[in-house]
C-alpha cells in the first residue's frame, strides 16, 4: 500500500508540473526506457518499505541517505545538471537530523 501511494501522488504531482506542456508521440525505444524506469522505480519503492520492516533501523538508516549521493551524482553525470546551494543545504539538514537520531538511540541504550 505504501509504494503504491508513493507512486500514485508521484504521477499525480508530475501530472500537474507538465499540464500546459506540449506532449508529443513517444517511439518504442523511449516507451521502453519509460516502462523500464517504472519497473525500477516499483523495485526500489517495494525494497526500501521490505528492508524498513525487516531490519534493524539503525543498520538501515545510514544507506537510505546514499540515495542523496546517487542523485547528485546521476543528475550530474546524466543531465548536466548540479543543484542550487539551497537544495544542497536541505540535504544536508536531512542528512544531519538523521545522524543525530541515529547517535541520540545509541546514546540512550548504552548509558545506564
Amino acid at each position: 500500500m505504501i509504494t503504491f501511494a508513493s507512486a500514485a501522488g508521484l504521477t499525480v504531482i508530475a501530472a500537474i508540473a507538465t499540464m500546459g506542456e506540449t506532449w508529443v508521440r513517444l517511439d518504442l525505444h523511449q516507451t521502453g526506457l519509460i516502462v523500464l524506469s517504472a519497473v525500477f522505480i516499483f523495485v526500489g519503492y517495494c525494497s526500501s518499505v521490505m528492508v524498513m520492516r525487516v531490519g534493524e533501523l539503525s543498520v538501515v538508516t545510514p544507506y537510505r541517505y546514499t540515495s542523496l549521493l546517487w542523485a547528485l551524482l546521476l543528475g550530474w553525470l546524466l543531465f548536466d545538471e548540479w543543484p542550487t546551494l539551497l537544495t544542497l543545504l536541505g540535504a544536508a539538514i536531512i542528512a544531519a537530523t538523521g545522524c543525530y537520531m541515529l547517535y541520540r538511540e545509541a546514546r540512550s541504550t548504552t548509558s545506564p
